[in-house]
């Protein structure tokens, strides 16, 4: 079966491309999926290119390509950067209307990288994101570090964050979020 991964920019498209290099499968990134037929098997990262774009063009834009692999067989990532720039809520929104997905899990937590959730609120080497370089971005910065205030800005549909603990001790009912 093949796996279709969409990242908001080429960095994004590349660097998680990469953690596939060693899969016996063939990794190909592209920048157009219409640039290339889809086999059953393989390993494809579509740089949609919307990181900059505006909340409701990048909407359109992953709805449209949802819209041509909507009945293959293939299975689905959304990539997101690890600060939250760019329109995560609103591409979301696009994978819930243009799939079968009616739940969405995100973790934009990168311990490696020095990237953590602790109360909802998102860190960059300890410092809130907001106050980064990262969240200052001139084109795609953010003004909050609240992870739910930053996705539910760009999705009419309710946000949650999940406690740590939670996830770790108890078998999560997606039933009490609806």
């Amino acid at each position: 079966m093949a796996l279709i991964i969409f990242a908001d920019d080429l960095t994004g498209a590349m660097d998680t491309g990469v953690k596939f290099s060693r899969s016996t499968s063939p990794v190909i990134v592209l920048s157009d999926l219409n640039s290339l037929e889809l086999k059953d098997n393989g390993i494809y990262v579509l740089n949609t290119n919307t990181r900059n774009l505006g909340k409701e063009s990048a909407y359109l834009v992953l709805k449209a390509i949802l819209r041509n692999i909507k009945n293959s067989n293939k299975i689905i990532y959304k990539k997101i950067d690890s600060t939250m720039r760019g329109n995560v809520g609103s591409e979301i929104r696009a994978f819930i209307e243009e799939t079968d997905i009616n739940n969405v899990f995100i973790c934009s937590a990168n311990p490696s990288q020095g990237r953590l959730i602790k109360d909802g609120i998102l860190f960059l080497e300890g410092v809130k994101v907001e106050d980064t370089s990262s969240g200052k971005d001139s084109l795609k910065g953010i003004n909050t570090s609240e992870v739910i205030k930053i996705i539910s800005s760009q999705i009419d549909m309710p946000v949650y964050h999940v406690i740590e603990e939670k996830i770790k001790y108890f078998s999560l009912n997606l039933q009490e979020f609806n």
